[in-house]
C-alpha cells in the first residue's frame, strides 16, 4: 500500500530536526503546485520515494513504505538544514571540541549553554553508558518497527542528499560549507541520539 505523506512538523529534534511539510498549512499552496519533483531511487532499489514541492518551497514525500518514507524526509530535511542536521550529530557523537575546539561554547537556544568540552563529555558519557542503547533495545518501552524502518531511512536520505551533492564542498549553507564534520555517514543511531538529546534540553541540559 503506497503512503502519502504531507506532514506539518516531524521534529526528530526540536528546532535542530524539523522537516517542513505541510499540506494543511496556512496559507500552503496545493500539493499540485509542483515547483520542483525529485524521484530517489538508490542503485540497490531497496528504498523508493518521490519529494514534490509546492510553490512555497513545502516537500510532500509518497512511499511505499515506511523506510523509503523516511529516506524522503531525510532527503528534503537535509537539503534545507543539512547544516543543523550536521551539528546536531557532531554534538550527539560528543565531537565538538575535536573540530570546533574545546573552549567554544555551545548554546541550544533552549537551556543548554556550556564549552564544546563540558557538552562533549555530557554525550560521551551518554554514549560510552550505553544509555541510547539499552533504550532501543527494551521490548516494551522501545521504538516499534515502524519508527525503526523511518528513522533507518531518514539517516539514508541524509547521506544521499549529501553524496548527490559531492560532498560538504558544494554544501550552499556556507556556516558549514566544506567543514570536516559534514559528512554522508549518518547512521540511525546517530538520529536516536539526537533524538534522545531533544529530551534533555529542559532537565539535564539545565545542569551542564
Amino acid at each position: 500500500r503506497r503512503i502519502a505523506a504531507a506532514v506539518s512538523t516531524l521534529a526528530l529534534v526540536p528546532g535542530l530536526l524539523a522537516l517542513e511539510a505541510a499540506g494543511q498549512a496556512s496559507g500552503a499552496a496545493p500539493a499540485t503546485a509542483v515547483r520542483k519533483a525529485s524521484l530517489l531511487h538508490p542503485a540497490d532499489g531497496v528504498r523508493r520515494a518521490r519529494v514534490t514541492y509546492t510553490s512555497h518551497g513545502i516537500p510532500h514525500i509518497v512511499a511505499r513504505d515506511y523506510e523509503s518514507l523516511g529516506y524522503g524526509e531525510g532527503f528534503a530535511t537535509a537539503r534545507t538544514s543539512i547544516c543543523n542536521l550536521a551539528d546536531t550529530v557532531m554534538t550527539a557523537r560528543g565531537l565538538r571540541s575535536r573540530y570546533l575546539g574545546p573552549d567554544k561554547r555551545y548554546n541550544d537556544g533552549v537551556t543548554l549553554d556550556a564549552t564544546n568540552l563540558q557538552t562533549d563529555t555530557l554525550f560521551t558519557d551518554i554514549r560510552n553508558r550505553g544509555v541510547v542503547r539499552h533504550l532501543l533495545a527494551d521490548p516494551k518501552a522501545g521504538p516499534g518497527r515502524e519508527t525503526r524502518a523511518l528513522v533507518r531511512g531518514y539517516a539514508a536520505g541524509v547521506n544521499k542528499y549529501l553524496r548527490s551533492i559531492g560532498g560538504a564542498r558544494h554544501v550552499t549553507d556556507p556556516s558549514c560549507r566544506g567543514r570536516a564534520w559534514v559528512r554522508p555517514d549518518v547512521t540511525p543511531f546517530d538520529i536516536w541520539s539526537a533524538i534522545y538529546s531533544a529530551n534533555l534540553l529542559a532537565s539535564t541540559g539545565v545542569f551542564v
